[in-house]
């Protein structure tokens, strides 16, 4: 939102559990940050059949932005784009971005009330197989076993039985080897309640063809996007050809000094452009000698 300049938007949420936390870490942050956001709106509602549509519709009539970020399940964010299309605010003018329990599986089709253009912030985990999946999981234990050994000179008898219920325990010195594990340039770092503190993400995009087409990465703190998320579209939802969009690099030269040859007519230097120099053993008025 910083990279297209989107300062000014709103938030709507449902009452999923967590969303009163996702509306407090969204403030704390604009707050805080050197950006000049404009939270214009903060609204919570009921997204689930049988409410009050007539409700719904009058409160999402009240927001003006044109950018909305949306905090809700797969199941209400289609009462919720239902909603949002008949009071206008689905379309090319309109910037939607959804969480990841709001895609839902991306590698299926979405419902047919998701709007061209909608993005998506997702983990990078709906790619990997099972089988990476416990590759990782593995390689905490592993990682973690291997620095208490170092540290105490033995790894402690397992106390689990996967036929019976975990027994609790006060001792947590082992599982804190296990919070902070790199493996294979991945940061797989949790914190105690079982998140993860670095997450790598993914951003995605739904296309004309109304497929989820991955158009960033967000990971180690950088961002990757392949081309302008939006507006990728025209009036008529006309996409954008891709040979319209340019990237400029610039390599890192030693300060030089531009100069052009004196104006042939007046022999002296054109205003307002860079500084001229004419091939003389002596310097005239307008001349500049390097």
């Amino acid at each position: 939102m910083e990279e297209y300049d989107w300062g000014e938007f709103a938030v709507i949420t449902s009452l999923l559990p967590g969303y009163d936390t996702f509306v407090d870490i969204v403030q704390s942050y604009t707050d805080t940050s050197y950006f000049l956001w404009n939270l214009q709106d903060v609204l919570s509602l009921e997204m689930s059949v049988g409410s009050n549509d007539a409700r719904t519709k009058r409160m999402l009539q009240q927001v003006d932005s044109q950018v909305l970020m949306a905090y809700c399940s797969y199941e209400e964010a289609q009462y919720l784009f239902q909603q949002a299309a008949e009071v206008g605010l689905l379309g090319p003018g309109y910037i939607w971005i959804i969480p990841s329990q709001a895609v839902g599986n991306p590698d299926s089709p979405p419902p047919a009330s998701f709007p061209i253009g909608v993005i998506g912030v997702i983990t990078d985990q709906w790619r990997k197989s099972l089988r990476q999946r416990v590759r990782e999981g593995v390689a905490i234990v592993a990682q973690g076993a291997e620095s208490f050994k170092k540290l105490y000179g033995f790894i402690p008898e397992g106390q689990g039985d996967c036929t019976k219920l975990a027994k609790h325990s006060d001792n947590n010195t082992l599982f804190r080897h296990m919070l902070n594990v790199t493996w294979e340039r991945k940061d797989l770092s949790f914190n105690n309640q079982g998140f993860l503190t670095n997450p790598s993400m993914v951003l995605v995009a739904l296309d004309r063809d109304r497929l989820w087409d991955k158009v960033g990465t967000f990971s180690r703190g950088i961002l990757q996007v392949r081309y302008p998320v939006w507006p990728r579209y025209g009036s008529f939802l006309e996409q954008v050809s891709d040979d319209r969009h340019l990237t400029v690099a610039t390599l890192e030269e030693h300060p030089f000094v531009m100069v052009e040859n004196v104006d042939p007519g007046t022999g002296t230097c054109v205003r307002n452009t860079v500084p001229c120099r004419r091939q003389s053993n002596q310097t005239g008025r307008y001349a500049k000698q390097r």
